[in-house]
C-alpha cells in the first residue's frame, strides 16, 4: 500500500509533536533546562557563559529548527541533516549544530 503525501498533513503533524514535546518538557526545560531525558541523565542545557538559558532560545533556537528540518518531505535529506547535526557532538567544543546556533552547551548537573 502506498500512502500519498500531504504537506498540509506534514505540517499538522510537525505541529501536533512539537506541542507534545512542549507538553512533555516544557516545565523542566523553563525551570532547568532540561528535558526528562537530561534529567534523568544529569545534564542541562546552559548558554555558553554558563548562564541559564531562556526557554525562548531553548524552543525558537535549539529545538524548532531541528522539528523543521525533520518536516522536510524528503526523508533522506532530512535524516542526513540531522546527522550531520548530531555528529558534530565530536568536536572539541562538544556542541551539535543547533547548540551553536542557540549559544548553549550541555554541562554535568
Amino acid at each position: 500500500m502506498q500512502k500519498t503525501f500531504s504537506p498540509l498533513q506534514n505540517l499538522v503533524d510537525t505541529l501536533i509533536g512539537f506541542a507534545l514535546f512542549l507538553l512533555l518538557h516544557g516545565y523542566l526545560l523553563a525551570q532547568r533546562g532540561q528535558t526528562i531525558g537530561k534529567w534523568v541523565c544529569g545534564i542541562r542545557v546552559v548558554r555558553t557563559d554558563l548562564s541559564k538559558v531562556s526557554l525562548q532560545r531553548i524552543i525558537m533556537l535549539r529545538e524548532m529548527p531541528l522539528f523543521v528540518i525533520a518536516a522536510i518531505p524528503l526523508p533522506y535529506v532530512s535524516a542526513a541533516l540531522l546527522l550531520l547535526d548530531a555528529v558534530f557532538i565530536f568536536r572539541s567544543s562538544r556542541q551539535c549544530l543547533h547548540d551553536q546556533v542557540a549559544d548553549t552547551v550541555v554541562v554535568n548537573v
